[in-house]
């Protein structure tokens, strides 16, 4: 029983302390709590009749709850903010990452077209070797429905379930006989070593 007078005392000193102006004593969430309840247990103990310090100490506890309550919101929200905020720079990055792709990817292409237009197949530099190769091939597709019916009588295996097409399959087929709606492209690429 004395610590639950001990508690109610101490926060009645803290009822005194905001009154005087001076901050109470920090207290845990858990520990504002824990003496909410326990003065809620001296308040049942008592039939309803409070004496003064006990009913100090109850208001007192619903100040510093909802202080602490407050308080803690407020700085889930704060964090949230923040959040979103570094949300928007990650994404403001992701695009400034892509710029710069993009622009290298620019330069690369003006570079090797520069070279080849000058005959170039292989350059050397102290740091870089470019060498043009030879792209594997590849399907283009010109009139996908073309394609898609022409398949399915005559090459139905080359069709998955929904309708995709096993584009490997139809290269090889593209390879020994006319795809209506497709051709096979050859290209080169440089690589940058």
């Amino acid at each position: 029983m004395s610590t639950i007078m001990d508690d109610a005392a101490a926060i009645a000193t803290s009822a005194a302390a905001i009154v005087a102006g001076q901050p109470p004593q920090k207290m845990t969430l858990a520990e504002i709590l824990d003496a909410y309840s326990r003065i809620l247990v001296i308040a049942d103990e008592a039939d309803g009749v409070l004496d003064d310090d006990v009913g100090a100490a109850l208001d007192l506890c619903d100040a510093l709850l909802i202080d602490k309550v407050e308080r803690i919101e407020s700085l889930a929200e704060s964090l949230r903010a923040k959040a979103d905020s570094v949300r928007q720079r990650v994404k403001a990055l992701e695009l400034h990452a892509r710029a710069l792709e993009n622009r290298a990817s620019r330069l690369h292409e003006w570079v090797t077209a520069s070279l080849e237009a000058a005959g170039f197949d292989r350059y050397e530099t102290p740091s870089y070797t470019l060498n043009q190769r030879k792209s594997p091939p590849r399907l283009a597709v010109s009139d996908e429905g073309a394609m898609i019916a022409w398949l399915r009588a005559y090459h139905p295996e080359t069709l998955e379930q929904i309708e995709r097409i096993d584009r490997r399959a139809v290269l090889a087929i593209a390879k020994a006989e006319s795809v209506p709606g497709a051709t096979i492209e050859s290209g080169k690429h440089w690589r940058v070593q």
